[in-house]
C-alpha cells in the first residue's frame, strides 16, 4: 500500500470510530483545523457506504451517522473513502486512546513528524 498526498487544496483525514458494544459507548473523533476541502478516509466499509448514500440511515449507528453527514455540511468539499485496516493504524490508536483517556485525542503529520494532542484536562 502506498501513501500518496493529497492533490491541493484538498487536505486528508484519517478516521476510526470505535464501537465498544459491551459498554454501551461509542468513540467517534471529529478535528476542525479550518479545511475547507477534505477527504475522508476509514477502515469500516459499512460506515464510508453510510456516509455515502443519500438515505436516511435506521440502523442503530444512526445518530452517529446523521452527526458525521451534519458536520461534513460545513467543508467546502469533502469525500469519503475506504481504505485497508493496514492505513489506518494511527488512526485507530489514537480512537483507542481517546476511549481509554475519556478526552479527544488527535494526530497531526507534517513534516515527517507525528505530533500528539490530548486536548483537555482530565
Amino acid at each position: 500500500m502506498l501513501w500518496k498526498l493529497p492533490v491541493d487544496p484538498w487536505v486528508r483525514v484519517n478516521f476510526d470510530a470505535g464501537f465498544f458494544v459491551h459498554l454501551q459507548a461509542t468513540n467517534v473523533g471529529v478535528v476542525d483545523l479550518g479545511f475547507q476541502t477534505v477527504e475522508l478516509k476509514g477502515d469500516s466499509a459499512v460506515l464510508i457506504s453510510k456516509f455515502n448514500v443519500v438515505a436516511i440511515d435506521r440502523s442503530t449507528m444512526s445518530s452517529i451517522i446523521w452527526d458525521v453527514k451534519r458536520l461534513v455540511l460545513g467543508f467546502e468539499h469533502f469525500m469519503f473513502h475506504h481504505i485497508k485496516r493496514g492505513g489506518n493504524t494511527v488512526a485507530h490508536l489514537l480512537a483507542r486512546e481517546g476511549f481509554l483517556r475519556r478526552r479527544d485525542v488527535c494526530g497531526m503529520e507534517e513534516g515527517g513528524g507525528t505530533n500528539i494532542d490530548s486536548g483537555g484536562s482530565g
